[in-house]
């Protein structure tokens, strides 16, 4: 019994030496196992920490090179172009006056044949009458379904005439500033109109590549002309009431006899369609301008190409004479109005100040002034500071 006893001692001894062991083992592998994992945890916050910041380092890199990439290309390259205007042109205006008004572009600017008023047409349906002194709207003619293209005056100045894409012309009382006549028979826009000189007739360009002459006290169409084979943007009448020019997106200008309705001249010169045509203030010559960026002066008479004057930078969109018939002045898209000596040639004088481009120009009826119209929605005044032609008018 007491071996037996012993035995069952050593026994007991054993187990608990194994158990002993086994739980050093055990705490020996808890600890292996508690110290990698800390481990492993801490080597991937490092990990995360290291992405954040390598994340952060490429964004500011990225930063940095697109900002040098816009510095070079706006300093050699001219990636981001500017503004025709901010490129080539002076951006001071050097206007005297401007009138503002209307709700949109500016079509056209006339003075009234007795140069009591300045009246313009526009974008916004409407035609305006205004007091050049004060810059103020005198009268407001609304009327048209669409935009006013073109408007002229009578030569006693109490009528005006005006046309639209609406296809209608009407007839305006001036100083009533009511429709006293709607003449219907375009089916097409109407681009220009202008009165005979003895005032009985109407022409319109249309662009049904017709040309139509009208009686103004019945309203009836009396005469096309037909000849054209694009647009017609421009007509007008000879001082004697005899010939009507007119342009062509043909490329062409042709002249016509008013009473016969037959075609004398055409006149082939221009490269691209033409906008705008002008008879001198003696009828022997007609000036005509448009895409190409020319102004051709032509001999009536003759049929002959007289003149080419260039220096625009973008189609021109209106001529006009000034009243001693030795001056050309030039609305163009390159936003300036340009004044031409007839005698020489040469660009007496570039007017800046337009935003957009310059629709239509005009000279005041004592030759001192020039009057311009725009996309911009504003008119301006320009003096015109050149001795010579100042005593031309003095």
């Amino acid at each position: 019994m007491a071996k037996s006893s012993n035995d069952e001692q050593n026994r007991c001894q054993s187990d608990a030496n194994i158990m002993k062991d086994a739980n050093k083992s055990k705490a020996a592998t808890d600890s292996v196992y508690i110290n990698t994992y800390d481990e492993n945890n801490r080597q991937g916050k490092i990990k995360k920490i290291l992405l954040i910041v390598f994340s952060i380092g490429c964004v500011y890199l990225s930063i940095g090179l697109l900002i040098i990439s816009i510095t070079n290309d706006n300093t050699n390259n001219k990636l981001f172009s500017e503004p025709y205007i901010d490129q080539d042109l002076p951006t001071i205006d050097n206007s005297i006056k401007s009138l503002i008004g209307h709700n949109g572009e500016v079509t056209k600017v006339i003075f009234s044949p007795d140069g009591s008023f300045l009246a313009s047409s526009s974008y916004d349906k409407t035609i305006k009458l205004w007091d050049i002194n004060s810059g103020i709207v005198i009268k407001t003619f609304i009327g048209h379904n669409d935009w006013v293209t073109c408007f002229c005056f009578s030569p006693d100045s109490r009528y005006i005439a005006s046309c639209s894409p609406d296809g209608t012309i009407k007839i305006w009382n001036t100083e009533l500033g009511t429709i006293v006549k709607t003449l219907v028979n375009h089916q097409r826009m109407i681009y220009s109109i202008n009165f005979s000189p003895d005032g009985k007739y109407i022409i319109s360009g249309n662009s049904d590549k017709v040309i139509r002459l009208w009686n103004v006290s019945s309203g009836k169409l009396i005469k096309t002309f037909i000849g054209h084979d694009g647009y017609v943007h421009s007509v007008a009448f000879s001082k004697d009431g005899k010939y009507i020019a007119s342009g062509s997106d043909d490329c062409t200008v042709k002249i016509w006899d008013t009473s016969t309705g037959k075609m004398i001249h055409a006149f082939a010169g221009h490269a691209q369609r033409i906008f705008s045509v002008a008879f001198s203030p003696d009828s022997k010559f007609i000036a005509s301008a448009g895409d190409d960026k020319t102004i051709i002066l032509w001999n009536v008479n003759t049929g002959k190409l007289e003149k080419i004057f260039a220096g625009h930078d973008a189609g021109i969109y209106s001529v006009a004479f000034s009243p001693d018939g030795k001056y050309i002045a030039s609305g163009s898209g390159d936003l300036t109005i340009r004044l031409w000596n007839l005698s020489s040639k040469s660009s007496e004088a570039t007017f800046s100040g337009h935003t957009l481009e310059v629709n239509s120009v005009t000279f005041s009826p004592d030759g001192k002034y020039i009057v311009s119209g725009s996309k911009d929605k504003t008119i301006k005044i320009w003096k015109i500071e050149i001795k010579e032609l100042q005593k031309n008018f003095t």
